[in-house]
């Protein structure tokens, strides 16, 4: 909302009641120790990636195959190919420095041994015949023909430790 109303120049604290992924990315507490920090902290400035459908993401997202099948397509960070063909799903999550986001293929891939490295970048955008974008958990309800996440061109203010 804050950033649809052009109000990102607002100090914003996680508050969040129980652990996270968006506590753990951010390093946060939650409970009692969390409204302490959002009464004392500082802000400071971190990316604020959001995607294509003006949702911002401070925890995690991902990009799936619709009905359950393996995902279908190509992804991008920045102009770095992530990966073409067939994958379980891409991870992307929100980082706390620059360039902004991270991304991955969910399943791992061998070169000499296992590895699933993490891409950064300012974008992850992925192409392809049935992508389903999680978002926090949540399934979106249709299939998509593309999907991206990147940082916004105005940072969010963070209440950190």
């Amino acid at each position: 909302a804050l950033m649809i109303d052009e109000r990102l120049d607002v100090e914003v604290a996680y508050v969040a009641p129980f652990a996270t992924e968006a506590v753990a990315r951010y390093d946060l507490p939650h409970g009692p120790d969390a409204e302490g920090l959002a009464q004392l902290g500082t802000a400071r400035e971190v990316p604020l990636i959001r995607d294509d459908a003006a949702t911002v993401l401070v925890g995690y997202a991902r990009h799936l195959g619709g009905g359950g099948a393996k995902l279908h397509g190509e992804t991008y960070v920045d102009s770095e190919r992530l990966f073409t063909g067939q994958t379980r799903g891409i991870r992307i999550e929100p980082t706390i420095s620059e360039p902004g986001l991270r991304a991955r293929v969910d399943s791992p891939i061998r070169i000499g041994r296992w590895i699933n490295p993490w891409h950064t970048g300012r974008a992850a955008q992925t192409g392809g015949t049935n992508i389903v974008v999680e978002r926090e958990g949540v399934l979106t309800p249709r299939e998509l023909k593309r999907s991206t996440f990147y940082r916004h061109h105005v940072d969010l203010k963070l209440v950190l430790r």
